[in-house]
């Protein structure tokens, strides 16, 4: 064993040791924190594909891992429905990305989910969830995808989502 001292990735390496000191930039350290929360109901016959937009931020953002996402169970035991999170344009800036967030959902029973599939992936900014290079302004709407399979019974999607910057 080892007695190690390291930095953390995100901002740390590119500050610690500098001369002069850098600063740390404001939106991964001290930034303001955004909270939105919302629900939709899903009905009984909603099919693949289908989709429900549960907040708008914009694509400078950093979605924050402490975000969750909430649902009922939607299936009366007939199928295997998923859900996918992640992002949709707002005036064709390219933000689109629909299971950048997380995926693969199983909504056969009441759960709940990290927004933030991969907890490495949090504090990133929208547009590098969707792999974009670079930042195309504007905003993108954070959106539930009902994939493979569609429902069949009625229940409520909630989205708790925390983000800073932007």
């Amino acid at each position: 064993m080892a007695v190690v001292n390291l930095y953390g990735s995100r901002y740390m390496t590119d500050v610690a040791n500098t001369t002069p000191p850098k600063k740390v930039p404001f939106d991964l350290q001290a930034g303001k924190v955004r909270y939105s929360f919302d629900t939709v109901e899903v009905g009984a016959t909603d099919s693949a594909n289908s989709t429900y937009k549960l907040a708008r931020i914009p694509t400078s953002a950093r979605v924050l891992v402490g975000s969750k996402l909430y649902w009922d169970d939607l299936t009366t035991g007939a199928g295997t429905p998923t859900i996918n999170l992640g992002f949709a344009a707002v005036d064709g800036n390219g933000a689109d990305g629909a299971s950048a967030l997380n995926d693969g959902l199983a909504v056969s029973a009441a759960g709940s989910a990290n927004v933030v599939k991969d907890h490495a992936n949090g504090g990133k900014r929208v547009w590098e969830h969707i792999g974009l290079a670079k930042d195309p302004g504007g905003y993108a709407d954070v959106v539930v995808t009902l994939a493979a399979a569609g429902v069949d019974a009625a229940g409520t999607i909630s989205l708790e989502l925390m983000f800073a910057g932007g």
